[in-house]
């Protein structure tokens, strides 16, 4: 369809809406929709069209509505209900008209819908991957919503429910529709029950791991929670692990309280990793630090505490070896008011500037380092 084209949008006399899609389809195609009062469905003038009940029209519900001349048709909705629609249509993705089809013809699909999105979306998903016919699929917004799960393909269960209801995801469309009801995985409830809310990536996750939903570290999950913190930890051990021999490695993981815990054992494998490596290294010494460390500042001094500095902080300090051998470089690990690296610009041996101060993986510092930092410099004598 050529967007770029303008739609031709009217309400008829009888206040259905009629949408002339011709111009941007090349071909004589008229879309005629009814309005609310008389169950709004719609219909083409396009050779060979059939548009099924609850088939999806090729125009978003929200564009549609915000063309000029489709007030009068507009009016014929209930107050209020127009709103929570286009707001529907932003998070659960191809079920819009569908979903209008139903609550233009059922007190029941309105009042579900206005109580609980997710499980009119699941209606309409269902209705469509499972060839529903109109009747029946308008009939389940009347029933218990124990039902309504199993027959989209989940268990019925209270429980099964409440962990669909705790359902947070970016958006809700076919994936997410594949993925909740993938055989076995919220029958997991009472492991999971306790959690605040269940995202798109930790359902993934207890798909590639199974022994997660009954691990401590999973009960740690909620608001605090950081993906990139557990992504930036979890990989890496496991790899780790596999490289060291380490049999049992995601037992390990699971047997973590939290991000903290893993993050620790992370850290301890790291160091491994590089002892390994070190033993096949000659130790190098470096020259004297060019300002002189203190209780949470520390100079590394040689190449084997260079190389797992990187490994631990997962960052290329390693690469700066030969700047340092040249005294062109020094590498400080910092250990408060947060663990971090700091790197120093030198000239003839001498401080010359801040290269940089990093976290793990490369995240910036907190303006309380750069301020301790600074304060060391100065109680260093050394003008910044």
């Amino acid at each position: 369809m050529n967007t770029n084209c303008s739609l031709s949008v009217v309400t008829d006399e009888n206040q259905n809406l009629v949408i002339n899609f011709s111009e941007a389809l090349g071909y004589e195609c008229v879309v005629k929709l009814t309005p609310w009062t008389h169950g709004v469905s719609w219909s083409s003038s396009a050779k060979d069209a059939s548009i099924e009940t609850l088939e999806e029209m090729g125009v978003p519900f929200s564009i549609l509505v915000s063309t000029v001349g489709t007030y009068q048709w507009l009016s014929t909705f209930p107050v209020g209900i127009l709103n929570n629609i286009l707001k529907y249509e932003k998070k659960f993705h191809g079920t819009t008209y569908g979903l209008v089809w139903c609550l233009s013809r059922s007190t029941s699909a309105c009042e579900l819908f206005l109580d609980s999105p997710v499980l009119a979306w699941l209606i309409i998903i269902s209705a469509s991957k499972l060839q529903w016919d109109a009747e029946y699929t308008l009939s389940l917004f009347s029933k218990k919503r124990t039902v309504i799960i199993e027959e989209s393909g989940l268990t019925n269960s209270k429980a099964v429910l409440n962990l669909l209801l705790k359902c947070q995801f970016a958006c809700f469309g076919l994936h997410e529709y594949q993925l909740i009801t993938r055989p076995n995985l919220l029958t997991s409830s009472k492991h999971l029950s306790h959690l605040p809310y269940i995202d798109e990536r930790l359902l993934k996750l207890i798909v590639r791991f199974p022994q997660f939903k009954t691990s401590n570290l999973i009960n740690q999950f909620g608001q605090n929670w950081s993906w990139d913190h557990f992504d930036q930890s979890f990989d890496d051990t496991m790899n780790m692990g596999e490289q060291l021999g380490i049999p049992k490695i995601l037992s390990l993981i699971l047997a973590c309280n939290n991000l903290h815990s893993l993050k620790q054992l992370h850290d301890k494998l790291a160091v491994k990793i590089n002892e390994k490596e070190c033993s096949n290294t000659p130790l190098i010494y470096y020259t004297v630090p060019p300002v002189r460390g203190n209780e949470f500042i520390i100079p590394i001094t040689n190449n084997h505490a260079l190389m797992n500095e990187g490994a631990v902080q997962h960052n290329c300090v390693v690469s700066y070896h030969n700047r340092i051998i040249l005294g062109k470089y020094y590498v400080y690990k910092i250990l408060k008011p947060e663990r971090a690296t700091l790197g120093l610009k030198l000239k003839e041996g001498e401080f010359h500037s801040i290269d940089q101060i990093k976290l793990c993986f490369n995240s910036d510092v907190s303006k309380k380092t750069l301020e301790q930092v600074e304060e060391w410099l100065i109680m260093s004598k050394i003008v910044i």
